[in-house]
């Protein structure tokens, strides 16, 4: 190859690379193009599906709120009547619990003041049957003194009334000394 042919091979080389890099860049500012232009339309397309969207939210919120509320609203009513028959019933209860306690506490101080009521007259009747039987075993006392004397003497009945056989030798006793010993029996 001579040395014309190898220019015209290196023109046509040069030739060649120029064009294959202006249509290099020609389809990067066509890419670049196209891309600018998709970043638009997403752009675009993103705002007007913000807007659509974006009105559609509140009707949508609305719409669910309607629906929950006409499909909840009864049971809602229920549940309201329920927590006030239970709040009702709970007021009840609490007054017939003050009551309760209220009786019970009468109660427990009427029986702690009949208790002291009875604890009063037990120690009364005790006192009182403490003297009595201090008396009787007084009384018992001399009567069994008169009965061991009786015992001890030489009397016998005589109708109604007792004989004795008298000691005319004994002490005579008695204001005007009316009394003398009765002697012991054999």
């Amino acid at each position: 190859m001579r040395e014309e042919e190898l220019k015209d091979l290196a023109r046509a080389l040069g030739t060649l690379a120029a064009t294959i890099e202006a249509r290099d860049q020609r389809q990067h500012a066509a890419l670049e193009r196209d891309m600018a232009a998709l970043r638009t339309l997403v752009a675009r397309n993103g705002d007007e599906i913000n807007r659509l969207v974006g009105d559609a939210v509140p009707q949508l919120q609305q719409a669910w709120q309607q629906a929950l509320d006409s499909s909840l609203a009864p049971a809602s009513r229920r549940l309201d009547a329920v927590i006030s028959r239970s709040g009702t019933a709970l007021q009840g209860v609490e007054v017939a619990h003050e009551a309760l306690r209220r009786r019970w506490l009468t109660r427990a101080w009427l029986t702690c003041a009949g208790l002291i009521v009875a604890t009063v007259l037990a120690c009364t009747s005790s006192v009182y049957l403490l003297t009595e039987a201090r008396r009787d075993l007084t009384r018992y006392r001399l009567d069994a003194k008169v009965l061991q004397a009786v015992a001890a003497s030489d009397v016998v009945l005589c109708g109604d009334r007792l004989c004795a056989n008298v000691d005319t030798r004994g002490p005579r006793s008695g204001a005007r000394n009316q009394y003398r010993v009765v002697r012991p029996r054999p």
